[in-house]
């Protein structure tokens, strides 16, 4: 399994517990996933560990993130997030 859902409320999440999980996950699903990768990435994986590593202020590997992954095929509020995002970073990596 990927883990466990807490039903008992509050926040029990943080940004290494989400790399932890997107690793199992991509550890679990890599066959699957490779075909779901038509080059540039899966964006909606990317954006969970773009803004994970950027939470825990590893801001280069989240700007690498961004510049490596091709956001086209994301929704517009995603991109422009993404965009908000390396805008906070620059100067920080």
């Amino acid at each position: 399994t990927l883990g466990y859902y807490w039903v008992g409320g509050g926040n029990v999440s943080n940004p290494a517990r989400m790399l932890n999980a997107l690793d199992a996950f991509e550890k679990r699903y890599a066959k699957h996933l490779c075909n779901l990768d038509v080059g540039g990435g899966i964006w909606w994986l990317r954006y969970s560990r773009m803004r994970a590593e950027y939470r825990i202020k590893n801001y280069s590997k989240a700007l690498g993130i961004v510049l490596n992954t091709d956001w086209r095929r994301a929704p517009w509020a995603i991109r422009t997030k993404v965009l908000a995002t390396a805008f906070l970073m620059r100067g920080r990596g």
